[in-house]
């Protein structure tokens, strides 16, 4: 009697559903679980279970529970209730998961030793996979494999554990997972399954051979049909191979399933890329039409119109067949075909991105949209675009792979930028995306570059940070440069100190660069701003002896005689200009100037008073000053007549009104003194 009814129970059970593997169908009832003849005690619960009534299934396992003591038929009633709500969560919520969940723990707990125990840990993954509890789903499959490895339960409980990791979207776990399944065990419907699992596993990793060949398997093998999702993803795997021929026979059969399924219309544009991928452009271009053509809203959420937009952008000749030079491609964008399609591929995208969530194949198809705009040099668009799909997708490997296409769309911009020479373009895009520029990409030829801007636009202390971690690195190709730019930009801040030392570490670590000229000079001028003339000197002569034929060599002189005109050495400066003038019989009455206060500052007077009246000569010279020298130097000589004269003219005529109050207070002072020395020679 309790065979007979084991078995009435589970033909019953298995002609609910003929499409469902045999597992998700089994209860916990067992024939060892009867011990008495008599009235079936579950036929109440089955019966409201088979009617689909599963608050009452419940309610008649709760009430048989109470009636009974421990022993089989209680232990076969515990395991039940978990079951019972299992199936009630697919109506009534996830509420019904956990108390599924309760259910199957105090059934542990009360019997841990059943063959029901191990089925109830696989139920258990089952359930925490629904909840999205994916660690401790895997945990429950594992524990089966642990603790029953034999078990009928552990094949199931390996493919748990990979169908947790695709519901996790944990590809590369979930590929690992698959691997460990013996297929040949397997009936031929879970091999199937299984199959197709792991197709789904390689089409997210982007690895569309081995999806096709696991597709292609599995389909074979399936009684079941193919859903929309599984034919597209066959389909596109089969694309992304090359295959177009089947490629274009499954997205006809993905439109032939469900006409108003979101894949349908998404199908139709691909298979427009088949053709266009066979060299069929007019077929192609029909197709492409036909999509743009269609009414604006439909179930795609415009990832139909995204895929013909880009398809007829790839049919410019930048695109198609080869790739042209990136210089090409940017010229090309000006062509008014190709302006439009450009403008129509950004407003689908920006249409594909105001409908998330974006499943994978929209989120391919805007990468496929950004790679077109970077081809095309239509970088702020691209970025735009990278932006906010950023925004809207979680951590993936996807997203990873976007934000590496992201920083190198801000590499491209910042080159484009670099190249017209818009220094305020890339200082303001640095400040508005400053989050986005990552440490490799500030150590790197970007952070170089934005560095330079700012240092071009008088921002030193902005250029100064840029530079100076590049500057540090000493394994960097950038360093040498990041270091000469960070005492430059020391040195144009007045931080002459810090710049010294740059200078002086540039000078250590590069002593054959071809920037040690500049840095000898930036070094000599720095030294000198610091009141530190000797060793100006010292910098400035080095460089007189190691370029001795370069063409800076009068500018490094005259520098040479500034530093020891600080230094109080008169004679050595004026011995610069008396060589230059020399040399350079052209520029002499430009140096006489110079020279002539050299004279003045030895007390020289007549020869300062010859140099002064050679500087008059000189075309553009400021006149009204060397006249005052001049007038000082008459007087200081002891012809205060001719210095009166000149002071008086100055007064009268100098344009510059300080120069004027000079000669006046001069004037004054060469009188006053010339009455103290009068009343000296009489007291004398």
């Amino acid at each position: 009697m309790n065979l007979l009814i084991f078995i009435t129970l589970i033909f019953s059970l298995t002609v609910l559903e003929s499409n469902t593997r045999a597992e998700e169908l089994e209860l916990p009832l067992f024939p060892e679980n009867y011990a008495t003849q008599g009235e079936d005690p579950f036929k109440t619960i089955l019966e409201a279970y088979r009617a689909g009534n599963f608050s009452q299934a419940v309610v008649e396992t709760d009430q048989l529970l109470k009636h009974l003591s421990e022993g089989p038929l209680s232990e076969t009633a515990s395991f039940l209730r978990g079951d019972l709500h299992l199936k009630w969560a697919q109506k009534g919520g996830p509420k019904h998961l956990h108390q599924a969940l309760a259910s199957f723990q105090e059934a542990q707990q009360k019997y841990p030793d059943s063959e029901n125990a191990i089925r109830s840990l696989w139920r258990m993954g089952q359930v925490y996979e629904k909840l999205g509890l994916y660690y401790e789903s895997i945990g429950s499959f594992k524990r089966v494999l642990l603790r029953h490895p034999n078990s009928r339960f552990a094949p199931v409980a390996r493919i748990g554990i990979a169908q947790t990791y695709r519901g996790w979207k944990k590809w590369k776990e979930a590929a690992d997972a698959y691997a460990r399944i013996d297929l040949p065990s397997l009936s031929a419907e879970d091999q199937a399954s299984v199959l197709l699992g792991v197709a789904d596993t390689f089409y997210h990793l982007n690895d569309f051979e081995t999806a096709y060949q696991k597709y292609e398997k599995g389909r074979a093998l399936s009684t079941d049909p193919a859903t929309p999702e599984i034919l597209f993803q066959h389909a596109e795997s089969a694309y992304r191979t090359g295959r177009t021929s089947q490629s274009r026979e499954l997205f006809f059969n993905v439109m032939t399933l469900s006409s108003i399924d979101p894949l349908a219309p998404v199908a139709l544009a691909r298979t427009g890329d088949a053709w266009r991928r066979e060299g069929a452009f007019e077929k192609a271009g029909l197709i492409y039409a036909q999509v743009l053509a269609a009414p604006g809203s439909n179930p795609s959420g415009g990832l139909d119109k995204l895929i013909a937009s880009i398809g007829q952008l790839e049919m410019q000749e930048c695109s198609a067949p080869l790739p042209r030079k990136s210089s090409d491609c940017q010229a090309a964008r000006d062509r008014e075909e190709v302006r439009q399609a450009l403008a129509l591929t950004e407003k689908q995208a920006l249409t594909v991105l105001q409908t998330p969530p974006l499943n994978e194949i929209a989120q391919e198809t805007l990468l496929e949209a950004i790679e077109r705009f970077r081809i095309y040099g239509a970088f702020s668009v691209a970025l735009e675009l990278e932006s906010r799909l950023l925004a809207l997708i979680p951590l993936s490997h996807f997203q990873l792979r976007l934000a590496a296409v992201y920083r190198k769309t801000i590499g491209e911009e910042i080159g484009r930028l670099a190249k017209e020479g818009d220094d305020f373009q890339i200082v303001e895009f640095f400040h508005a995306r400053s989050s986005d520029f990552t440490p490799p990409m500030l150590t790197g030829p970007i952070g170089l570059q934005v560095g330079i801007s700012h240092a071009r636009l008088g921002l030193y202390s902005q250029a100064i940070d840029l530079h100076a971690p590049i500057a540090a690195s000493l394994s960097s190709p950038l360093a040498e440069e990041a270091l000469f730019l960070l005492g430059k930009s020391l040195m144009e801040k007045g931080d002459y100190p810090q710049a010294e030392l740059r200078l002086n570490a540039f000078l250590k670590r590069y002593p054959k660069s071809s920037r040690v000229s500049v840095v000898l000079t930036d070094l000599g001028l720095v030294l000198d701003q610091q009141g530190k003339p000797d060793r100006a000197i010292k910098a400035y002569s080095e460089w007189l002896h190691r370029y001795p034929n370069h063409p800076d060599q009068e500018r490094i002189s005259l520098l040479l005689a500034k530093a020891y005109q600080h230094h109080g050495d008169f004679r050595k400066e004026a011995a610069i200009y008396l060589k230059w003038i020399g040399r350079d019989p052209e520029n002499a009455a430009g140096l006489a100037l110079s020279l002539g206060n050299a004279y003045y500052r030895l007390r020289e007077y007549a020869k300062a008073i010859q140099a002064y009246q050679s500087a008059l000569k000189a075309e553009g010279a400021d006149g009204d000053w060397v006249r005052f020298q001049m007038a000082k130097s008459y007087h200081r000589l002891g012809q205060r007549n001719r210095g009166s004269a000149l002071f008086d003219q100055l007064v009268r005529n100098a344009k510059d009104p300080l120069l004027r109050q000079m000669a006046v207070e001069e004037a004054a002072s060469s009188k006053l003194r010339s009455v103290i020395d009068g009343n000296r020679r009489k007291q004398g």
